[in-house]
């Protein structure tokens, strides 16, 4: 069994530029604020923190921004064959008009958003569309395809595979989402098929016990921060995903997202056998 760690945070972004102010300083806004988040995750990841010259899709980062800030994920183990690409994407709440959902729900996503509550269909909306642009964002062949082109098995689950028609490569599709404060957020990996997956490969460094000062990590990713992290430091802005892999066989349980509030949530997710200093 393989073991895939998405790591993602996000930063508030500074105020908007004025009014009637170029297109061009709100985009340096944003893009400021995801990678600032970029920064931050690959610090405690342990990565080097390059934050500028990658194209995208990329096979383990990816980049959001919504008004109220920016977002970055990354995984874990940057050299796992399995990971084909990561996406993620940050929605600030909003109405979300529903003939817009032909845009990027199939009918079957359709007809599930049709069957709830006048009240919860917007929000539901929301979420596939955040999904889909996650699941858009992970793959590696995304240039020519539409939103609609990937489907989700259940519309309704929080996390699970997800399909995709087209593209001349074979890939598999798992997301995860979740509400985040006054956002909804979602994370989707594309993934070689369990089939063209090597029965042996060598172990990597995402599954090895190694030394590691996770305060350090934390501090340099908040130089701000007053005085030094320990297990209980409060942590803001930092949610992991965890998914295994089964060497043969359907996923025994989805991908969840789930909030990292302290330097020692931090460790367990990092590595259950590492310790804060």
């Amino acid at each position: 069994m393989s073991r895939v760690r998405v790591l993602i945070a996000r930063t508030t972004a500074p105020p908007c530029p004025a009014a009637g102010a170029a297109p061009a300083a709100a985009r340096r806004r944003d893009q400021a604020a995801s990678r600032e988040a970029l920064r931050r995750v690959l610090v405690l990841l342990g990565r080097e923190p390059q934050v500028t010259g990658r194209t995208f899709p990329h096979r383990t980062v990816s980049l959001t921004h919504c008004p109220a800030g920016g977002g970055a994920a990354a995984v874990d183990d940057p050299v796992l064959p399995e990971v084909v690409g990561v996406g993620v994407d940050l929605e600030t709440d909003r109405p979300l008009p529903r003939r817009a959902a032909r845009y990027f729900c199939t009918a079957d996503e359709l007809a599930f958003v049709d069957a709830l509550p006048p009240t919860d269909r917007s929000a539901q909306l929301l979420r596939l569309w955040t999904v889909k642009e996650a699941l858009f964002k992970s793959d590696p062949e995304n240039a020519h395809t539409a939103l609609r082109r990937y489907q989700l098995p259940v519309p309704a689950a929080a996390g699970g595979v997800a399909d995709r028609r087209g593209g001349t490569r074979r890939l598999a599709f798992v997301y995860a989402s979740r509400r985040w404060g006054a956002e909804q957020l979602s994370v989707a990996l594309a993934l070689t098929p369990q089939a063209d997956r090597p029965a042996y490969r060598p172990t990597h460094r995402s599954e090895v016990s190694r030394p590691v000062d996770i305060a350090a990590r934390v501090a340099a990713a908040h130089p701000d921060a007053p005085g030094r992290p320990w297990a209980g430091t409060p942590l803001v802005g930092l949610v992991g995903l965890v998914l295994d892999l089964p060497a043969a066989g359907p996923l025994r349980l989805p991908p969840r997202l789930q909030p990292l509030r302290t330097v020692a949530e931090l460790t367990e997710f990092l590595n259950p056998q590492l310790l804060p200093s």
